[in-house]
């Protein structure tokens, strides 16, 4: 037994070398402390896993996201599916204070009596457990930080108060980024542990439960059944990362379909948590992100900036035109770069399917949200006269393919339809062109200066001025262009 553990020993002691010849320091096992007195664990050997509290497998959860689909018959047959958390947010359901006031007075009673959890934001909260939730920020644009420290500051009031609910949920949005998602939900947990020690509260831990939110920010109309790898990413990051709660939305939450295709979004939204649960077994191992250098590195970052938040949000009254103020700020960095296309949406700002027609549900096209691919979709649905686009490749095809792709895609971002025609010389294409109002140069750059404006609006693939032709180019704000060919079109310009 001596030896045996005296082999351990050199083991974890070589181990520890190691680690400090990677990580470049003479103290790899230390403890970085964060706000009041919480350890955060950098490395696997360097924490008890107990500072994350025992994982359970969630149970299945269903969201109400169509008002009409609301019907106590119906959640009891769901119950006796198998679900058991159902997540009434009246943001998702487009709902005003005065009807969720009023939903509360008629269902109140059932609501008592359903053995299902009930899980209420906002003015819902009064059907089911409270739930402390941040759902105003990620509309108004918000970063996670903000998120987190906002969830914490809002959980502290809730500590503090000696008439609170006996049970709360916090819910936490659960983004398309997997490994942030993961360890942000670790922070939050880490966080919430280490108010309560401060409040020399830890009791209350076995009362609160996490829930981890579906990213509805990041959901599309167009292309919309790219929601499910969307939602099951989330899921996925919410299963690893020890969620109470784990939300599922269908993958038509913002548009309208029929009902066979309605019934199919239901159906996926139940079958991925179990998919993801019993045959992935995601759930069944504690904190299987426990360990990662980067995960704890990124749990490290987000305590330390959310903390700070928290703590600027403590010292002073909350203002909600700075915060509204703050989350615009962050939201404009992330459409500047989606609007480049340094942020890609399959469907939405490439990658585009021309053809493809939805109708967006009335609910998403009001004006109290943002969602990132949202100026592309509605900028696209505003354009309802397609014109046709005739693209000239002039030169070898082979070696102009991506040049050729890439305007294509520009073009069919808005269901333009795009015909393109090789040509050996830009004399025989310009004949071409000039039948049809809207044209495409695609040619090497050495050949620019042969191009010329043909149509009533000529583009060119390219950086090279030419009078009278519009550029197109990687890295420009691809938005602006085309609400300007939106606009010249909608002028009547083909005529």
């Amino acid at each position: 037994m001596t030896n045996h553990h005296d082999k351990l020993i050199e083991l974890e002691s070589n181990w520890q070398k190691l680690v400090a010849k990677e990580l470049k320091t003479d103290q790899p096992s230390l403890k970085k402390t964060i706000g009041l007195g919480l350890s955060a664990p950098i490395l696997s050997n360097q924490a008890d896993p107990a500072s994350i509290k025992q994982f359970a497998t969630a149970a299945l959860s269903l969201t109400l996201t169509r008002a009409e689909d609301f019907g106590w018959d119906r959640f009891n047959q769901e119950l006796e599916l198998g679900v058991y958390d159902f997540i009434l947010d009246p943001f998702l359901l487009g709902w005003s204070s005065e009807e969720c006031r009023s939903f509360v007075r008629t269902h109140l009673v059932q609501a008592q009596a359903f053995k299902g959890r009930i899980w209420g934001l906002g003015e819902l909260s009064g059907l089911g457990t409270k739930v402390i939730h941040a759902q105003a920020l990620t509309a108004w644009g918000a970063h996670g930080i903000h998120e987190l420290g906002f969830l914490l500051h809002q959980f502290i009031r809730w500590a503090q108060d000696e008439k609170k609910e006996p049970r709360v949920g916090i819910a936490v949005e659960m983004e398309t980024d997997f490994f942030k998602s993961i360890a942000k939900k670790r922070a939050l947990s880490l966080m919430l542990e280490s108010v309560l020690e401060s409040l020399d509260k830890k009791e209350l831990l076995g009362d609160i439960k996490i829930i981890g939110r579906a990213p509805w920010r990041s959901f599309t109309a167009f292309d919309y059944h790219s929601n499910i790898l969307r939602n099951a990413t989330s899921l996925s990051a919410a299963y690893l990362s020890g969620c109470d709660v784990v939300e599922s939305l269908p993958f038509d939450l913002l548009v309208r379909l029929d009902e066979t295709e309605r019934l199919q979004a239901r159906r996926l939204g139940l079958t991925s948590q179990l998919v993801l649960q019993n045959e992935s077994k995601l759930s069944e191992i504690k904190d299987p992100a426990f360990g990662s250098f980067t995960i704890e590195n990124l749990t490290e970052l987000y305590i330390s900036e959310a903390w700070a938040f928290m703590q600027s949000l403590e010292a002073q009254p909350l203002d909600e035109n700075k915060m509204r103020e703050l989350a615009q700020k962050n939201w404009q960095e992330i459409t500047t770069q989606f609007n480049k296309r340094r942020l890609v949406q399959a469907g939405v700002n490439d990658f585009a399917l021309p053809k493809a027609q939805v109708s967006l549900h009335s609910r998403w096209e009001r004006s109290d949200h943002v969602r990132l691919g949202r100026s592309f979709e509605e900028l696209r649905l505003k354009l309802k006269k397609k014109i046709e686009v005739r693209m000239a490749i002039v030169g070898t095809y082979a070696s102009l393919q991506a040049r050729a792709n890439f305007t294509k895609n520009y073009f069919e971002l808005l269901g333009l339809k795009v015909t393109e025609k090789v040509f050996f010389s830009p004399e025989e294409a310009k004949v071409w062109m000039s039948q049809s109002a809207l044209s495409a140069w695609v040619t090497s750059d050495d050949q620019h200066n042969k191009c010329s404006n043909v149509s009533k609006r000529t583009y060119l693939a390219g950086k090279t001025q030419l009078e009278g032709c519009v550029n197109i180019y990687s890295g420009q704000d691809i938005l602006s262009e085309l609400s300007e060919l939106v606009g010249w079109i909608e002028m009547g310009s083909e005529a």
